[in-house]
C-alpha cells in the first residue's frame, strides 16, 4: 500500500496476508510507514488549508476456493482519493464514508516494486 501527494510518494507499507473467511469483513489497522519528510511539509500545509488529497495504492493478490480447490493467485492493483480536512481525519459529504477503489490505470505501475508472493 502506497500513499502519494500528488506524484510523490509519502509514505508505504506491507500488510502481512491473513485468512478472511467467507461473508466475513476483516478490518486491518496499521502504521504506514513516511519516507521524504520534505514532502511532508507540502502535505501539512495542504491539510491547514483543508485542500488534501492523498491518493492510495494497493497492490495484492487474491487466492479463494471453489468446490473446495484452491483458485491461483489473482493480482489486482487498485487506487483511489482520500480527502483529508483540517482535523487531519477523512472528510467529505458523508461523515462515514467508506473510500472507494478503482483499478489503476495501464499508464502509470507504481506497485511494481511491490510485487510479492502471498
Amino acid at each position: 500500500m502506497t500513499f502519494f501527494f500528488g506524484q510523490d510518494p509519502v509514505a508505504d507499507d506491507v500488510i502481512s496476508s491473513f485468512y478472511q473467511g467467507k461473508d466475513k469483513t476483516h478490518h486491518v489497522r496499521q502504521d504506514a510507514k513516511a519516507k521524504n519528510t520534505q514532502i511532508w511539509k507540502g502535505v501539512a500545509r495542504a491539510v491547514a488549508n483543508a485542500t488534501a488529497q492523498l491518493k492510495v495504492s494497493l497492490a495484492t493478490q487474491v487466492r479463494y476456493k471453489t468446490w473446495g480447490k484452491k483458485s491461483k493467485h489473482h493480482g489486482m492493483n487498485l487506487e483511489g482519493v482520500v480527502p483529508v480536512g483540517s482535523d487531519g481525519k477523512i472528510s467529505g459529504k458523508k461523515k462515514k464514508k467508506k473510500i472507494k477503489l478503482h483499478h489503476a490505470s495501464g499508464k502509470r505501475k507504481a506497485f511494481k516494486k511491490h510485487h510479492f508472493k502471498v
